[in-house]
C-alpha cells in the first residue's frame, strides 16, 4: 500500500505541473469574453466561461495523462482482492479455473486498487480543471473528485458482478465477449452516474447523455485489461481521454 501511494504521488506531481500550464492556457480565451461574476477576481463561485473549440482536445490530453498514471499506480499498488460473494449460484466477482473463466472454478475477487485509483486520479485532475473552466465551484470540484471515486467503484462492481450471469446468457462461451458486454454496462452505469452528479454540481446546464453513451462505448474495451500491464495502460488512457473529451464537447455544445 505504501508503494502504491508513493507511486501515486510521484505520478501526480509532474502531472499537476502540466495541468497548471494547461489550465492557464485554457483560461486565457475565457478571460477575453464578457465577464459576469468572474472567478479570476477572487470569487470562489466562477461564472460559466466560453468554451473554445480546442477544449475537448485539452480534456482528452488530460484524460490520457490521468489514464497513464492510473494504470501505473494500479500496477504497483496491491491492497488485496475485494472479497466476492455468490447469489443464487452466481459469483458476483470473477469465477476462474485452470481451464478459463466460469468452468467450475473458484469465485475470486478483483484487486482493490482498481476500485479506488482510477476514479481518484481522474477526479483529482478533472475537478480542478472544471473549476478553472468556470463549470464548478471550489466545493463542487471537491465533490466531483469524490463522485469520480464512487462512480468508478460502482462501474468495477457492476462489471465483475455481471460476468458470470452474462456467460450463461450469451452464446459462444467466450470470456472476451462476456467482458466486453459487462464493460459496456459498467461504463454506462459509472459514466452516467458521474455525469448525473456533475449535473447537480455544475454552474449551468449539463447533460448526462454523454456519460452514458460514451462511457458505455468505451467500456467495450474492457477486454484490453486481460493483456496485463500494456492492456491496462491502453484501456485507461483511451477510456479517460475519450470520456474527458466527451464531457468537454457536451459542455461546449450547450454553451
Amino acid at each position: 500500500m505504501l508503494a502504491g501511494l508513493l507511486a501515486l504521488a510521484i505520478g501526480i506531481a509532474p502531472l499537476s505541473r502540466v495541468a497548471r500550464f494547461v489550465l492557464g492556457a485554457a483560461a486565457k480565451p475565457a478571460m477575453l469574453g464578457p465577464v459576469g461574476t468572474n472567478s479570476t477576481i477572487g470569487s470562489s463561485t466562477p461564472s460559466p466561461m466560453p468554451w473554445p473549440r480546442t477544449r475537448p482536445a485539452v480534456f482528452a490530453l488530460c484524460g490520457v495523462a490521468t489514464g497513464a498514471v492510473t494504470a501505473a499506480v494500479c500496477t504497483v499498488a496491491k491492497f488485496g482482492e475485494v472479497e466476492p460473494f455468490a447469489v443464487a449460484g452466481y459469483c458476483l466477482g470473477v469465477e476462474v479455473s485452470g481451464a478459463g473463466l466460469f468452468e467450475g472454478g473458484a469465485c475470486t475477487g478483483v484487486e482493490g486498487a482498481f476500485y479506488l485509483f482510477p476514479g481518484l486520479v481522474y477526479g483529482i485532475v478533472f475537478g480542478p480543471l472544471l473549476h478553472h473552466c468556470g463549470r464548478l465551484s471550489r466545493g463542487g470540484a471537491t465533490g466531483y473528485a469524490l463522485a469520480a471515486v464512487m462512480a468508478n467503484a460502482v462501474a468495477v462492481t457492476v462489471c465483475v458482478s455481471a460476468l458470470h450471469p452474462l456467460n450463461d446468457l450469451l452464446p459462444f462461451d467466450n470470456p472476451i465477449l462476456d467482458l466486453a458486454v459487462a464493460g459496456i454496462i459498467a461504463g454506462a452505469a459509472g459514466g452516467g452516474l458521474l455525469c448525473m452528479i456533475f449535473r447537480s454540481l455544475a454552474l449551468g446546464g449539463a447533460s448526462i447523455r454523454p456519460g452514458i453513451v460514451i462511457g458505455g462505448a468505451l467500456g467495450m474495451l474492457a477486454p484490453l485489461i486481460l493483456s496485463d500491464a500494456p492492456g491496462g495502460f491502453a484501456f485507461y488512457m483511451i477510456w479517460q481521454g475519450g470520456y474527458g473529451a466527451a464531457v468537454a464537447a457536451a459542455l461546449q455544445s450547450e454553451g
